[in-house]
């Protein structure tokens, strides 16, 4: 019992040290759709999903594969994983896990469309985080478990080189786009409960505009750094943070 104690807090410390939605996230396309556990629910909703994910899943081992060669052509990993990535995300629904519908619904359309665009930019920093990583192991697709018609949970086993295997969930929902991932979560820890404080907090102090220069402001800070490193135009990745 302790030591599945430990273990638990081990893989909880490395989750929160590192930037954990990017590998996950971007694990979507490195799932294996080997035999998964035993299913429930309509085949259609299965079968909708599956679909939603598999042209992902057939480029996993590429992008694995050429991480190096994504480093030095940022541009070429915009037009492959960071586009699957953000395809597959809904800022919008993470900002509602995040901060809840009534807080949602009082901010202008404006202001929730910067906010979102804001965390919209912050996954594409974390598969810049995930490219930079040399730690990630690979990540299985071990489950599906719909919640509703417009809801369902995706259970994802992720091996990782300085820590023990585990099982994670990423939440996914219907939306005007298909099937997208918005949280995802271990042991009753999930993304949106780790980032709610920090965001009511900011939103109480600054309003939805300080909420959004609060985030605005990571993502210059991390691709300022990252461009600043790379030689070239890069033109997608880099035009708006080029120092």
């Amino acid at each position: 019992m302790r030591w599945r104690m430990r273990q638990r807090r081990a893989i909880i410390a490395v989750l929160l040290a590192s930037p954990c939605l990017a590998p996950i996230l971007l694990g979507l396309w490195a799932f294996s759709l080997g035999p998964a556990q035993a299913q429930t629910g309509p085949v259609s909703l299965l079968d909708e999903i599956y679909q939603r994910f598999a042209p992902v899943i057939a480029r996993s081992v590429d992008y694995a594969a050429n991480k190096p060669a994504f480093l030095n052509d940022p541009d070429r990993f915009e037009a492959g994983p960071v586009r699957d990535l953000l395809s597959n995300t809904s800022p919008a629904h993470t900002l509602t896990a995040i901060l809840g519908e009534e807080s949602v619904a009082l901010m202008s359309d404006a202001e929730r469309a910067r906010i979102v665009s804001a965390i919209r930019e912050s996954f594409r920093r974390y598969a810049y985080e995930w490219l930079e990583d040399t730690q990630m192991g690979a990540l299985s697709l071990v489950g599906v478990e719909p919640v509703d018609g417009a809801r369902a949970r995706l259970q994802i086993r992720r091996s990782a080189n300085l820590s023990p295997d585990f099982t994670f969930r990423v939440d996914i929902a219907r939306t005007e786009e298909g099937w997208q991932a918005y949280n995802f979560g271990i042991f009753g820890v999930s993304y949106a409960g780790l980032k709610r404080a920090v965001y009511r907090a900011t939103l109480d102090r600054g309003g939805p505009s300080g909420l959004a220069d609060y985030l605005e402001a990571k993502n210059r800070v991390f691709f300022e750094r990252f461009c600043a490193s790379k030689r070239g135009p890069l033109v997608v990745a880099c035009g708006p943070y080029r120092p």
